[in-house]
C-alpha cells in the first residue's frame, strides 16, 4: 500500500480520506475489489454492502459502500472507493467506524411501539440548519435554517441564490417544493414547485440573455425520469420540454 494523502475523522481517530494505490493490482470486479479490501481491514462482524457502482468522466470506476454490522446499517458510516483501469483502489472517501461492536452494550431488543417511537424521535431531530464554511479562517459556522427538510433534493446556485427543488420531505413522501436562499440578504423564498422527485440534476444558466433553470432526470414512485423542465426566473414559471432520450 502505498500513502500519498489521508484526512482524519477527530472523533474516531480514522482516516476520511486516502488517496494512493491502496491496494494490488486485480482482474476481479470492482465490487470484489472493495469487499476483499474490507474484509482484510475490518473485524469479522463488520462488512459492506454495496449500493452503487459507476464509471466516472476519467474511466475509473467508482463503487459506493455501507458499512454494516451483523446485518443493520451503520449510520453515518459509508465509503467511496475509486478504483483505477488496473483495478487498484487509488482513494477511498467517507468513514468506516472501527470496533462497532465495543459501542454495542448488550443486544438491543425493541417492542414494535418502542421501535415506531425512536423512529419518530429520530425523524423530529432531522436537521434543517444551513452552515458557512469559511477557508480563510477553516471554520464553519451556522447561519440560517431551511423551511423545510429535504433528502435527495436538487440543488444548484444561479446568481448568489440557491435553489433546492424536489426531495423527499421526513416523511418519506416526495414534494415538488423549490425553495431559494439569498445568500446576499440571507433569507429564503418559495419558488414555482418543480417535478416531485429526487436525485433531479439542476443547472441555471443564461438563454440568450434570459435566465433559467433547468431540471434533469429524477426518480420517484413512478421509476426513473427523464422528464426535462425549464424554469424561466424573469416569468416565474415553470414548463416541460420534452422527454430526455
Amino acid at each position: 500500500m502505498e500513502i500519498q494523502k489521508v484526512f482524519i475523522n477527530d472523533h474516531h481517530k480514522m482516516p476520511t480520506y486516502l488517496s494512493g494505490r491502496l491496494s494490488l493490482p486485480s482482474k476481479n470486479a470492482p465490487e470484489d475489489i472493495v469487499k476483499n479490501y474490507v474484509n482484510k481491514s475490518s473485524e469479522d462482524t463488520n462488512s459492506c454492502k454495496i449500493e452503487k457502482k459507476f464509471v466516472n468522466e476519467q474511466g475509473e470506476t467508482v463503487v459506493k459502500a455501507q458499512q454494516m454490522y451483523k446485518g443493520i446499517k451503520i449510520r453515518g458510516a459509508s465509503q467511496s472507493y475509486i478504483i483505477g483501469k488496473d483495478g487498484v483502489i487509488e482513494t477511498i472517501s467517507g468513514l468506516n467506524i472501527p470496533k462497532v461492536k465495543n459501542l454495542i452494550k448488550g443486544d438491543i431488543k425493541l417492542s414494535e411501539n418502542d421501535a415506531k417511537e425512536a423512529v419518530k424521535k429520530d425523524l423530529s431531530t432531522i436537521e434543517k440548519k444551513v452552515d458557512e464554511y469559511d477557508p480563510e479562517l477553516n471554520q464553519w459556522r451556522t447561519i440560517s435554517e431551511a423551511p423545510s427538510y429535504r433528502d435527495g433534493a436538487g440543488i444548484t446556485v444561479y446568481d448568489n441564490k440557491v435553489y433546492i427543488v424536489g426531495g423527499r420531505n421526513q416523511n418519506r413522501n416526495f414534494v415538488s417544493t423549490m425553495d431559494v436562499y439569498d445568500t446576499i440578504n440571507n433569507s429564503w423564498t418559495t419558488g414555482v414547485p418543480g417535478q416531485s422527485a429526487t436525485d433531479l440534476v439542476l443547472t441555471g444558466i443564461s438563454v440568450n440573455g434570459v435566465p433559467k433553470l433547468y431540471s434533469f432526470f429524477g426518480s420517484n414512485n413512478s421509476g426513473k425520469l427523464n422528464k426535462i423542465m425549464a424554469f424561466d426566473f424573469t416569468k416565474k414559471s415553470g414548463r416541460l420540454l420534452e422527454q430526455a432520450r
